[in-house]
């Protein structure tokens, strides 16, 4: 029977651990874990699941620890989580169906980041309820190469924001999509600044080495703006993103929105056309380019884009509506003074 390893890097996860470890250990023949220095019950809590636990002492690089994870791993697959993360069983029984089938070297999950901040590009709004959305009221939904193959050839590259992904690229390995979900509650731990700034720290170490250049200056961009209100060095870290991928939508929210947040509204606008030429089919550029019209006082255009963007999925509906109702009274005020001064004129 083909076996599978949980690999981990941990520390202080005391809070959230139970909930992975309960989850993975039916489904899992061995869970490794790698614990950086953690001073709480973290330790403890992973011997009740008879984790096999090894000390790595941290130098300010995941992939450093990832790997040193995958190499304690003995089963024929290995699947990586945080402590933060949970698989719920029917997940796990499509993992477990995969790897018996064995069709691809690595595959990538889901991953449902679940956030109340309908601001982050992305948003998705839950219109129903289930136990796993606990009290959230949305989430962003990305894809992570989380389930691959037990071999030296799989490895983890970048120090921060690590993934497998450049070295499957490498040997030219085959790497499937699935639509299996991993959970993640990042925002319940409470400690979301503070995380962004270490991983600020080690990117601005690394910057050069990073094996993807368009999206350690993508995350730079995002952490200047969103968490060190530095946006002139956001603006500059979102240009250099975009050289290295001119495609990326993310990157042109995030610049485009740091330009005008900074008053360049003529450069916000080019930034937000330009994305429109490359993709037509995200509602946060409409609401970027929406919003500039509005600074320029063209009401009609920013009406016309706020309504593309609903058309799209757009999560914030009620607000985006309020703002069309404010627009449109706007312009019949507008209107009727007009109307009003003419007639006097004459």
């Amino acid at each position: 029977m083909v076996s599978l390893s949980l690999c981990m890097i941990v520390k202080d996860e005391e809070a959230s651990l139970k909930g992975c470890l309960e989850a993975a250990r039916p489904f899992v023949d061995e869970i490794i874990f790698v614990d950086t220095g953690s001073k709480d019950s973290t330790k403890d809590i992973a011997k009740q699941f008879d984790a096999r636990i090894f000390d790595f002492e941290w130098v300010d690089d995941f992939s450093k620890a990832r790997n040193f994870s995958l190499s304690k791993a003995k089963s024929d697959w290995i699947l990586v989580l945080d402590a933060d993360e949970i698989v719920l069983p029917e997940d796990f029984k499509s993992i477990k169906r995969l790897i018996s089938e064995g069709e691809a070297d690595a595959y990538s999950l889901r991953q449902l980041n679940y956030t109340n901040n309908s601001s982050e590009f992305g948003f998705i709004q839950l219109k129903e309820r289930k136990p796993e959305y606990k009290d959230f009221q949305g989430l962003v939904s990305s894809n992570a190469i989380r389930l691959f193959r037990n071999t030296k050839k799989i490895y983890f590259t970048n120090p921060v924001h690590e993934s497998v992904y450049s070295s499957l690229k490498a040997k030219k390995m085959k790497v499937a999509v699935t639509d299996m979900n991993i959970h993640h509650y990042q925002e319940l731990k409470g400690n979301v600044y503070e995380k962004q700034l270490r991983y600020l720290k080690i990117y601005e170490g690394n910057l050069a080495t990073a094996p993807n250049q368009a999206k350690a200056h993508r995350d730079l961009g995002i952490l200047y703006s969103n968490f060190k209100n530095e946006p002139e060095k956001a603006i500059f870290h979102f240009r250099e993103s975009l050289k290295h991928n001119p495609k990326n939508m993310k990157t042109y929210a995030g610049l485009g929105f740091t330009l005008l947040n900074s008053g360049k509204i003529i450069e916000a606008r080019e930034v937000f056309v330009k994305a429109l030429e490359i993709n037509n089919l995200v509602p946060e550029i409409y609401v970027g380019l929406a919003t500039t019209n509005i600074r320029e006082n063209d009401f009609v255009s920013a009406i016309s884009n706020f309504k593309k963007a609903l058309k799209l999925g757009y999560a914030k509906k009620a607000e985006v509506d309020d703002i069309i109702k404010g627009l449109e009274a706007e312009m019949s005020r507008t209107s009727f003074k007009s109307k009003i001064s003419f007639g006097q004129s004459e």
